[in-house]
């Protein structure tokens, strides 16, 4: 386990604390051959950039652990049984898994991504090969158009498939089955001109390394993408490849081969004695690591500043029930309370971003505001998200648009993610498409684009605001990131990197043009909507996207503002807004005064 000790002695130097967290935990359960089980726990392999997790690899190595643990037990049990009936028994356990695998792919991915019983055919697979009698007899032409088409499937499927495919599922019968037919043809005493090109002093040279390879190569290109971003370039690449080599070879020569040859000469209690020794040290220091949450002491104080997440988003979110018994939450100002408040804020997780920055304006323009928001949820009428399988959303969003039209505030302010309702996250994963929204009509996900159910969605939703006499604010979505500038932006500090930028004003627009479209056309046919676009402060001179500053993040993760955030790219947006609200209360009052004194 030589690169998870480098591992965690690169880590010190160039992990914030979380990510240093994750590496000692994920080494920890490695230990115990579990790493495949803590990572379908926290991490969702689908839904993000994995490309920075240096030991998600060991995941594979805890999988094949548990079978090669399981797997011989299985043989000793069925053994009375006979040959014949071993074969059948197992290729009925590697369908069940099979089956298992497709099932779980819509149900729960993530887990039927890493957990054995759905991976378990793919190595079943090759455990009934064992099982067949090698085509010794075969026509060479048979034997040679197998195993090029195997090989065919094994590299077709490393260049074709892409993150956003279900896999394992249907889409893992295609390189297993490759893998088999390769194994099969090549596996006989009649060579094939694939065995022979396999045959080659480097092609072996690489097999021999192959599992030292697998240790490096990961955590290099994962600390490389740490230190320089999701995307590498050339160069960069060939130098992590590089890298991976040498580390692969040494490691081979030095500590492999020694290992493997001295393993039949030395008295088995020392073997492992040694080993255990050595899963103690690397036991200890990661327990260490956790203990003190990624031992936060290493960094500077105003870096150590820059990463706690500074929470109390609480008190403004409304249930369902709250909202049925009019109990949202309430600005405290001075300002007299009338029956008809002057602002509601209705809106997702993306409103409640907004929402101290609301109420601190709220305060200090002295009006009466109330939050409606709710994390998870879609702020529309009738629609919910197609992974909420209890239909909870559509049950909180018809809540919050009845309690708001009932209160017939002056101004409502609707904030939400809405290019995930139409499109899903920007991610190409396989998580994507569970965002968008869907309704009575289309109660499951037509297609890839959900752009008719969120344009009714949204006109229903604006049309009752408007029936209640509100004056309808809509906010268009500040830029969406490729990276995670709450981590980006504290990493670029610590290693001394300038304050990296996000996506251009071209990318934001791609990615925000349906929804800005209908939001725009709403606006155009009522007097009564309007506007409210923060993204002429979100961009630089250069029309990138402003992410940070030395002060901190502007950004809780790829898509949420931050407070930090709020106050210097939302708040110059939403300044007019509040003058202009402040303006009309007091139009209101002055002409309210001279009736008041004609009563007296």
């Amino acid at each position: 386990m030589s690169w998870a000790r480098w591992s965690l002695v690169a880590g010190c130097f160039l992990l914030l604390p979380a990510d240093f967290n994750q590496l000692a935990e994920s080494a920890l359960a490695q230990q115990v051959m579990l790493a495949n089980v803590y990572f379908s726990y926290s991490l969702d392999y689908f839904a993000g950039p994995a490309e920075t997790q240096p030991p998600l690899h060991m995941w594979s190595l805890a999988v094949e652990e548990q079978f090669y643990l399981f797997y011989p037990l299985l043989l000793v049990a069925f053994r009375p049984l006979g040959r014949r009936t071993t074969f059948v028994l197992l290729a009925l356990l590697a369908l069940a898994s099979f089956a298992l695998s497709v099932w779980g792919m819509t149900k729960s991915p993530t887990l039927t991504f890493f957990l054995l019983p759905t991976r378990m055919w793919e190595l079943l697979a090759g455990g009934l090969l064992a099982f067949t009698p090698l085509p010794q007899r075969w026509p060479s032409v048979v034997r040679e158009m197998l195993a090029w088409t195997g090989m065919v499937a094994i590299l077709g499927s490393g260049w074709f498939y892409h993150p956003s495919m279900v896999f394992p599922g249907t889409a893992a019968l295609v390189p297993v089955l490759g893998a088999v037919l390769v194994i099969l043809a090549c596996g006989s005493q009649r060579p094939t001109s694939l065995s022979q090109t396999l045959s080659h002093r480097s092609f072996v040279f690489v097999g021999l390394t192959s599992y030292s390879l697998y240790l490096w190569h990961w955590p290099i290109l994962a600390f490389m993408h740490y230190l320089v971003g999701a995307e590498l370039t050339w160069f960069q690449t060939l130098l992590a490849v590089a890298g991976s080599f040498a580390a692969g070879v040494l490691s081979w020569r030095f500590v492999e081969t020694p290992f493997r040859r001295n393993f039949t000469q030395t008295h088995v209690s020392k073997t492992a004695g040694t080993a255990l020794a050595a899963s103690l040290v690397m036991g200890c220091l990661a327990l260490v690591v956790v203990q003190t949450q990624g031992l936060p002491q290493r960094l500077p104080p105003q870096i150590r500043e820059m990463i706690p997440l500074v929470m109390g988003f609480e008190k403004y979110i409304a249930e369902t029930e709250q909202l049925k018994q009019n109990q949202p939450y309430l600005v405290e100002t001075a300002a007299p309370r009338n029956d008809r408040c002057d602002l509601i804020l209705l809106g997702d997780s993306h409103g409640m971003m907004v929402a101290p920055l609301l109420e601190q304006l709220s305060q200090q323009y002295q009006l009466n505001t109330e939050f409606v928001v709710k994390a998870g949820v879609a702020p529309l009428q009738g629609v919910w998200k197609a992974v909420d399988s209890g239909r909870e959303g559509l049950a909180w969003g018809n809540a919050a648009l009845d309690y708001v039209v009932s209160r017939k505030p002056k101004n409502v302010i609707l904030a939400g993610r809405w290019s995930a309702y139409i499109d899903g996250p920007p991610e190409a994963t396989l998580a994507r498409y569970q965002h968008i929204l869907v309704d009575e009509a289309n109660p499951t996900v037509q297609g890839k684009s959900a752009l008719p159910v969120f344009e009714a969605a949204m006109i229903r939703t604006v049309a009752a605001l408007e029936n209640a006499g509100c004056q309808v604010w809509i906010m268009k979505q500040p830029p969406e990131q490729k990276l995670n500038p709450h981590v980006e932006i504290p990493r670029a500090c610590f290693i001394g990197y300038p304050i990296p930028s996000g996506v251009s004003w071209a990318e934001h627009q791609q990615r925000q043009a349906t929804a800005n479209n209908i939001i725009d056309r709403l606006a155009a046919a009522s007097s009564q909507i309007q506007v409210l676009d923060p993204a002429g402060h979100c961009f630089d001179a250069a029309n990138r996207s402003i992410i940070g500053s030395p002060e901190g993040s502007f950004y809780r993760d790829g898509n949420h503002i931050s407070r930090l955030g709020a106050q210097n790219l939302i708040r110059p947006a939403m300044l007019p807004i509040f003058e202009q609200m402040q303006s009309i209360r007091l139009a209101e009052k002055q002409d309210l005064r001279p009736a008041a004194q004609f009563a007296r």
